[in-house]
């Protein structure tokens, strides 16, 4: 696979992180950001199978950012959660179809 196809790929999974989670690459380094552990696991699933469903399978590149997840889940209300159920099926739609049709590619596995 090319280079520029991984690039390509991986700057579309940092925009919907971003974009859904307010969480990036960046973050994972950042000492000053909150860095929760994991307790409420019914979230998390909750969540990378909205992912999945919505965007696609849940790759390795996609799981270096879910800190961001847990730190979402950790903080936030079930209202709130639901509500970015929902927001992550109205974002992925594009992205899914994207990977779908070739123009978006994943990197191998």
């Amino acid at each position: 696979m090319d280079v520029r196809h991984t690039i390509r790929y991986r700057l579309e999974v940092d925009k919907m992180f971003k974009s859904v989670f307010n969480w990036t690459q960046a973050d994972r380094f950042n000492p000053v950001m909150a860095k929760h552990p994991v307790r409420n696991y019914a979230c998390l699933k909750v969540l990378v199978q909205t992912w999945e469903r919505n965007c696609g399978y849940w790759e390795d590149y996609a799981s270096s950012l879910m800190q961001g997840l847990v730190n979402f889940c950790e903080t936030s209300t079930l209202a709130n959660q639901i509500r970015k159920y929902n927001e992550i099926e109205d974002k992925c739609f594009p992205f899914k179809l994207a990977r779908e049709q070739g123009k978006l590619k994943l990197p191998p596995m």
